[in-house]
């Protein structure tokens, strides 16, 4: 029974996941956004601007994943 009850959960958290994925995304892009400013401010900038933003920053804000080229040398 243990595995079934197993098996029910996971199927259940899978269709959640799926119902929520958006709503996730969402805030983890906010999350992210947070901690960019933070970290913007933290070296002497007033604000985060968007406008000014490159693009590996805003991919950051998309995916949440920071793209350091050292790793890939």
């Amino acid at each position: 029974m243990k595995i079934i009850d197993e098996a029910k959960r996971l199927k259940r958290n899978e269709r959640a996941r799926k119902k929520y994925r958006h709503k996730i995304i969402k805030l983890n892009a906010e999350i992210n956004r947070i901690i960019l400013e933070a970290i913007y401010r933290e070296n002497g900038y007033n604000e985060f601007d968007m406008e000014k933003a490159v693009p590996s920053t805003l991919r950051f804000l998309r995916t949440g994943e920071m793209n350091d080229r050292r790793k890939k040398q």
